[in-house]
């Protein structure tokens, strides 16, 4: 598949430390050829130094037992594209791992005409990390020039630069879910089942709801905030008020021009329709038949199509779809066999679609998976490259990362994304950090 996306470059040094063990004679002839590692999974993370044991075995019938042979071993790779090997100002032989570059190549070890290789299997990921202290943050928003991410960090919104710096909380009476007003000067978000907002660099917290509200959107106007119960869609003034209900149904998403409201209306507990209609609550048009657990709208940045998700009733396979606007035929844009696919997002120019897939296990839901799907080619992309189902920590294998809430930057060259990590066999994380992965799609 030809990649869509072109990815910028990080790089790790891999340390690579030669034990050579050997059982051997004089006559070399009964070389054996293989060189075994402690790992031969590079996984890039950044800034990652990883070190290797390496050995070198050699057979002969007359010697018992292994020598270690002192003779100098010379390194080289066979795929410079993705590993180079390098000799330090130490006389160290170094395998320098570009970040833009993932596959499997072999590095050479040679000594006195004598040869073996090493397999090496590079996984390489384009991410930064900006968060540090141990603790449970979710749902990161960029706010709308890019500079700055908002999120909760155990039960409280906080928020950091963009490129780093220290995290900065927002409330002290607890909240989740912030979305960032069109204009960036405030926070609203969801606390204890009501919706607050907060001035973007903190103060006071202000209550605008008294009954269960969850999911807070701001109009593109930034005049008035649209939420639902679970079970029907209101929407209230941005300065608090009385609330107007609109229509049965969960995760309204406005249009682009403020006009209209895409939602899903469940109509048996499962199956449901994907419909419009206008902020008023009249012109309702419903653009599809019933799907089972059809859900997650969202309009395209040109209010002309609309993607959601539903489960195959008969493969129970999740299908990410296309549904214009003022409706038409459902044009099914990929499956996702096994899975769930849960918060499409668009891309700022329209091309390519952003989702999470979540895997069910014996334990609970796994969100191991975030994708990339461009609307142009078809193709697929990843945006982490974590070897393992679910991934793990190459530092760690009894811990498996858990990958969810990406979201795109403003200028559709960035996506932020949660990054928690859990031990093996256990259902909940033990620590949730904010990450960033670099993208260049235009």
């Amino acid at each position: 598949m030809q990649k869509k996306i072109k990815q910028k470059k990080t790089y790790a040094i891999i340390l690579i430390a030669f034990i050579i063990i050997a059982s051997c004679t004089e006559d070399k002839s009964n070389y054996v050829g293989n060189i075994t590692a402690a790992t031969d999974i590079i996984c890039v993370h950044g800034s990652l130094t990883l070190e290797l044991t390496t050995y070198i075995k050699f057979r002969s019938g007359n010697i018992s037992g292994p020598t270690q042979i002192n003779e100098r071993i010379y390194w080289k790779s066979l795929n410079e594209n993705i590993v180079t090997v390098i000799q330090n100002p130490q006389n160290q032989f170094e395998a320098v791992v570009s970040g833009i570059a993932s596959g499997t190549t072999e590095i050479i070890a040679e000594t006195h005409g004598l040869h073996a290789s090493l397999p090496i299997t590079v996984v390489c990921e384009r991410v930064k990390r900006l968060t540090s202290n141990i603790g449970f943050r979710l749902y990161p928003q960029w706010s709308p020039d890019g500079s700055t991410i908002a999120y909760s960090y155990d039960d409280q919104i906080y928020t950091i630069q963009a490129n780093g710096g220290e995290e900065k909380q927002l409330t002290k009476n607890g909240g989740s879910n912030p979305q960032w007003s069109p204009d960036g000067s405030k926070i609203v978000y969801s606390n204890n089942y009501y919706i607050y907002t907060v001035s973007a660099i903190g103060g006071e917290e202000k209550q605008l709801t008294d009954t269960d509200s969850y999911n807070p959107q701001w109009l593109p106007d930034g005049s008035s905030i649209i939420y639902d119960d679970h079970y029907s869609i209101y929407i209230i003034s941005e300065s608090g008020g009385e609330y107007t209900y609109i229509v049965s149904g969960l995760n309204p998403h406005w249009s682009p021009d403020s006009k209209k409201i895409v939602y899903a209306s469940i109509e048996d507990h499962q199956n449901a329709t994907i419909n419009t209609i206008s902020r008023t609550g009249i012109n309702k048009k419903i653009l599809t038949s019933k799907y089972l657990f059809a859900n997650y709208p969202r309009w395209s940045p040109d209010g002309q199509y609309i993607v959601f998700t539903y489960k195959d009733n008969i493969s129970n396979d999740a299908i990410l779809c296309l549904v214009p606007a003022e409706g038409g035929a459902v044009n099914k844009l990929i499956t996702i066999k096994g899975k769930t696919i849960t918060c499409p997002r668009w891309s700022p120019n329209g091309k390519f679609i952003l989702f999470n897939t979540t895997a069910s296990t014996s334990i609970g839901p796994i969100y191991d998976e975030i994708f990339v799907f461009s609307i142009e080619t078809g193709s697929l992309d990843k945006i982490t490259c974590n070897p393992g189902s679910p991934p793990m920590d190459v530092h760690n294998p009894a811990v498996e990362y858990i990958e969810r809430n990406a979201q795109w930057a403003p200028n559709g060259n960035e996506i932020v994304f949660v990054r928690s990590r859990r031990y093996s066999g256990q259902l909940h994380p033990y620590d949730q950090q904010i990450y960033i992965s670099q993208f260049d799609l235009y």
